[in-house]
């Protein structure tokens, strides 16, 4: 496949085709790498750092599966079964709201009171 190098400002840019972009799963604003050996330049997608706000953002009702179900408690578990589902429930009642601060930071903050 045969592309053209375009001038972007005071650099140069390659122009990726839908195509390619498509089978790589590239999108606008994806890092990759850039490698350079001889006259041949080669070009990588990056692993993508997750955050959990932005797997947060993904949730939704229709996605969402049911409580599961995994039998009694083994070992030393730190919590209760009862305090987990107020502890989700927490969560769910803090994201709903989405202000300005995520969701780890208002759980950080309810916490603290």
């Amino acid at each position: 496949m045969e592309a053209q190098i375009k001038k972007w400002g005071d650099s140069l840019a390659l122009r990726i085709p839908k195509s390619v972009a498509r089978r790589l799963a590239l999108e606008e604003g994806c890092p990759v790498g850039l490698t350079c050996e001889g006259a041949v330049l080669t070009i990588r997608p990056l692993k993508r750092r997750l955050r959990l706000d932005d797997l947060l953002e993904q949730v939704s009702e229709t996605n969402r599966h049911e409580e599961v179900q995994t039998g009694a408690p083994r070992g030393e578990e730190a919590w209760h079964l009862e305090d987990f589902r107020e502890r989700t429930a927490q969560l769910c009642a803090l994201t709903a709201h989405r202000g300005q601060k995520d969701s780890v930071a208002l759980l950080r903050e309810d916490r603290a009171r």
